[in-house]
């Protein structure tokens, strides 16, 4: 049967028009998604929610978007490294600092008229011409070889976020203890995922509060599986620890702990509904 599925994601790269054949008795649903960048169809598995990406194609381009304050001699070098990266092939700055204005050539600026917060970072990925996202603050810099370590680990498993760094949790305790291989977050200072997985994100938003330095903790958490950090060695940082580093403000600890607080009584419900979605699929298996 023949069925057209409208999809509410058009911003991530669903096509709404896309008609796929369907078993009724099948908990899958099936999406084309198209790179706008590309021309090329990537296939997206949707099953009670979770949305499982085909790995891309090593020569996958991606697209950078780089969140800014206070920190713009930071962000000349760093976009300075990116244009010369293979991969990248669209670089987009968000500047949350509304009393400076910034300009480069050939790079997408958005100069917001306030202090938006982090979360406006997401809302920027659908605008993206690429389905690949590297996101990185501006107060580290990476090597294009140890960028490259990240992507070649994303390739695997395209269903999880990537980064340089990760966190864990301890019987619901957040620490700042950096952590590598499989973990519950990936630390948002770099961050590399398929654009679908905002879909998880997305459905958050209205019920739950994201805090203002925790969207890093509600991406990871809201997604159906863990993450992986990537050990890439030796970071170079410039301002990770200077007066406008959001981990020196009061309450920052307090308001990544709440974040989670709030994101496990969900994480329950995915394991649930993935438990679940597993369990249609061998009763099916075994009917046919």
């Amino acid at each position: 049967m023949w069925r057209e599925k409208i999809s509410a994601e058009r911003g991530l790269g669903i096509a709404p028009r896309s008609l796929l054949p369907r078993n009724e008795d099948m908990p899958l649903s099936s999406y084309l998604c198209e790179s706008q960048s590309e021309k090329r169809c990537t296939l997206v598995t949707v099953r009670s929610g979770q949305a499982d990406v085909v790995p891309p194609q090593k020569d996958r381009q991606l697209s950078a978007i780089l969140l800014s304050w206070r920190r713009v001699e930071n962000l000349n070098r760093i976009i300075a490294d990116l244009r010369r990266w293979k991969r990248v092939t669209e670089i987009i700055v968000w500047n949350n600092n509304c009393d400076r204005t910034l300009s480069y050539p050939n790079v997408t600026v958005i100069n917001a008229p306030r202090n938006f917060g982090s979360l406006v970072r997401y809302c920027i990925v659908p605008l993206a011409i690429n389905d690949t996202i590297w996101f990185q603050d501006d107060d580290i810099f990476v090597k294009e070889t140890q960028f490259e370590t990240v992507f070649k680990a994303y390739l695997s498993n395209a269903s999880r976020i990537y980064g340089c760094r990760g966190r864990n949790l301890t019987k619901g305790i957040y620490a700042m203890v950096d952590a590598f291989g499989e973990c519950d977050i990936i630390v948002s200072q770099t961050m590399m995922f398929h654009r679908s997985l905002l879909y998880h994100l997305f459905q958050l938003i209205g019920r739950i509060q994201i805090g203002w330095a925790a969207d890093d903790i509600a991406f990871s958490l809201s997604c159906p599986t863990r993450h992986i950090a990537v050990d890439v060695g030796p970071l170079e940082e410039f301002g990770w620890d200077d007066e406008n580093a959001q981990w020196r403000m009061p309450g920052w600890l307090e308001i990544r702990q709440r974040q989670v607080d709030m994101m496990l009584p969900f994480r329950n419900e995915i394991d649930l509904d993935r438990r679940g979605s597993l369990a249609r699929q061998c009763k099916t298996k075994k009917s046919r």
